[in-house]
């Protein structure tokens, strides 16, 4: 599925991934954008739903071949840009970036002014802090901006258990 210019694989979803050979920088851009148009029709004959191309910083000339044939920006990393293309004549199904992880959780306030607060029991160690304070802050927010100026609010006593990283209310 590959060329001199790049390497290709079908992803799981019946996409096709192309990794820009770096040493394909010696491949005038018109001829690549031509080889690229070929192999994208191609690919729509094949009933492709997406395709991705993976530029390396070394081979970012053809970034302007991409964007030519059709293909537009999705994101970048330190090192490359990842564009795409939705091929099928449907609604683009191209999934959006994730550029951050915040967590999952909820709460809920009962008119005794309980609440329970869930929070997903996975979180990365680069998170952890972050979604600790987060909670802190959604029980701070809580206490003084849920409940009427002339109604106290009850205490929402917060422990976080490092290990499993569940608050718990006391």
């Amino acid at each position: 599925m590959g060329t001199r210019f790049w390497t290709a694989s079908e992803d799981r979803y019946g996409g096709v991934v192309i990794d820009v050979i770096a040493s394909s920088g010696v491949v005038p851009i018109d001829r690549f954008e031509a080889a690229l148009r070929e192999a994208v029709h191609r690919w729509l004959v094949d009933g492709k739903r997406g395709l991705w191309l993976k530029v390396r910083t070394k081979s970012a000339g053809y970034v302007a071949a991409g964007a030519g044939a059709g293909v537009d920006f999705h994101h970048a990393q330190r090192g490359y840009v990842m564009m795409a293309q939705w091929l099928l004549g449907t609604d683009d199904k191209m999934p959006l970036y994730a550029f951050t992880k915040v967590g999952v959780g909820g709460i809920v306030l009962n008119r005794k002014g309980e609440v329970l607060m869930v929070q997903e029991r996975v979180a990365s160690p680069k998170h952890q802090a972050s979604l600790s304070h987060l909670f802190s802050h959604l029980c701070s927010h809580l206490r003084s901006h849920l409940f009427p100026p002339d109604v106290t609010p009850p205490r929402f006593p917060i422990h976080i258990s490092p290990a499993i990283h569940t608050p718990r209310f006391t």
